[in-house]
Formats: C-alpha cells, structure tokens, sequence
C-alpha cells in the first residue's frame, strides 16, 4: 500500500500553493501597470522636450551658412540641461532633403533613423520607436532600452527639417526591477505569515478535531464505547462530532442489548441444564420405584452381583 501524506501537509501544500500564485499574480500585474504607466509618462515628456527643442531653435538655422554649428550651439545646452531620469544618449538634425546636418552622441550607440525622419516628412507630425524589451527574468543583465524620437522643424507650415533623439529608459527598467525584487520579497514574507496563520487557524478547527475522531474511533475499535468527543468547532465539525457521540451511544446500546440477551440465553441454557438433570434424576428414581415394585424373582446368585449397578 502506498503511503499517503497527511490532512496537516495536504493543507500546507495546497495554502502555500494558492498564496504564492495570488500574490504572485497580483504583485506582477501591479508592477506591470506601473511600467506601462512609467513608460508612457517617460516617453510623454521625452516628446514635450523633443517639441519645446523643435520651437526653441532658431528656424532660420536650418538656413545658416554653418547650420550645424549653429544648431551644436543651440541646442546642446537645452538637452545637456535635463534631469537625469530623461538622459539623451544622442541626437541628430536633419534639413529639408533629410540631409544630415549635425550627428551628436555617436559613441553612446546613437544612429540616425532614416525611416522616423522620413514618417515625420510625410506625416507632419512626431514619431516614436520604443525599444524595451520584457524586463523579465528579474536575475540577469538588463538589455538597454531606449526611445528614439523625431520631430520635424516647420516655418510657417513649411517643413524645414527635423530634430531626433535617442532618450535612455534604463532608470524606468531599473526601477522596475528593483520593484520586482521587492515584490518578490514582500510576498514571500507575507505568504509566510499567512500561511503560519493559515495553518494554525485549519489545525485548531479542522486537523486537531479529525485527529480526535480518529483516535475515538481506534478506542472504539478496541472495545472502549464509553467514550465522547465534545461537539465544538465549526458546525461541520461539530455536526460529525455530535454524529459521532450519536454511533457511540447507539453502540452502547446494541451492547447492552446483546448483553442481555446473552446473559438471558445463559440463564435459559443453566435452566435447562438443571432441568434436564432434574429428569434425568427422575427418571433414575421411577426406574428404582419400577423396580422395586416388581416380585422378587428366584434366588440367583448373579442378582446381587447385578444389583448394586442397578441400583447405584
């Protein structure tokens, strides 16, 4: 027979089992939300900056003699002055051919994006590129992320060129990640203490009264009926305590009830004892009285050796 595990480990498995997938669950698709949410309001102000930039330099550089001069000199001092969280990892302007004009941030990994600067050309408006990859497995090395943003320059409706630029998403992964930890953290302590408690709580109202069936129903088996679990717990449990003391008092009974009924059957069997040696006794005195009655035969010598067994 194959050993089964216990009503106390089934509980402790099934408990840690459904602790961690809810808790598991619902701290991923909270830190999920929250990425998405730091992702948009990250790559919102990335474009904010990108269209203040656009406005801020001086159109009519786009025109200079030396335009990338001019735009080195105008526009690296604005991206050069953003907070940390909205770092640019490069930039670049382009002319009205999408002509290269200037190309900063080369050793950071930044190229110019031909495909954004033309949809911008065409579509008059910004686009984006996100790279993020999952920041999924929480343990490992994080890939870079970034966005690469292209606005275009226009003067009196007239396209004039575009600016684009490449914004580092590392701090929004970092801090997810360090989220991720701590969410794992969190609840693993917390899974803990509810699965301590979880366990205390089942054992006291479930495990403990079981265990008391059980070991009643072993003394049962052995003999001992006078025995009574106390009908206490939840109502289940209570209910098959209270079913339990109602088998034993039955139990009791039908005992009883048997013992009676071999002690009358004893009696009964002793009465017919005595009466069958009282006939027995009788029918020995009526065969002496027979006897007894009958003439005495010719003197033989064999009689009086015979009749002493007669007569005993």
């Amino acid at each position: 027979m194959q050993g089964r595990t216990g009503l106390r480990t089934e509980i402790i498995v099934n408990i840690v089992l459904l602790m961690g997938a809810s808790l598991l669950f619902a701290g991923f698709l909270l830190i999920k939300l929250t990425e998405r949410e730091l992702l948009a309001q990250r790559v919102g102000s990335a474009i904010g900056i990108m269209e203040i930039l656009a406005r801020a330099v001086p159109l009519n550089l786009m025109e200079d003699s030396d335009p990338a001069a001019a735009l080195l000199a105008g526009a690296s001092p604005l991206l050069q002055g953003l907070p940390p969280g909205l770092a640019v990892q490069g930039w670049a302007a382009a002319g009205r051919e999408l002509n290269l004009l200037v190309e900063h941030g080369q050793s950071s990994g930044f190229r110019l994006d031909q495909r954004l600067l033309a949809q911008v050309k065409l579509s008059g408006e910004p686009e984006v590129r996100i790279h993020y990859p999952s920041a999924w497995p929480v343990f490992g090395t994080s890939p870079e992320s970034y966005v690469m943003i292209s606005v275009p320059v226009r003067k009196g409706g007239s396209f004039l060129g575009a600016l684009q630029a490449r914004f580092s998403l590392n701090e929004v992964r970092q801090r997810v990640t360090s989220a991720q930890k701590l969410m794992l953290l969190y609840a693993l302590l917390y899974g803990a203490v509810l699965v301590l408690f979880g366990v205390y709580l089942l054992s006291r109202a479930v495990v403990r009264p079981i265990r008391r069936l059980q070991a009643m129903s072993q003394r049962i088996t052995a003999g001992d009926l006078e025995q009574a679990v106390p009908v206490e717990g939840p109502r289940e449990i209570a209910d098959l305590a209270g079913s339990f003391n109602t088998m034993a008092g039955a139990l009791r009974l039908s005992r009883r009830e048997t013992e009676a009924h071999i002690q009358a059957l004893q009696r009964a069997n002793s009465e017919v004892r005595q009466a069958q040696k009282e006939l027995i006794r009788s029918e020995k005195m009526a065969s002496v009285g027979h006897l007894a009655s009958r003439p005495l035969p010719p003197w033989n010598p064999w009689f009086e050796i015979a009749a002493p067994s007669v007569l005993g």
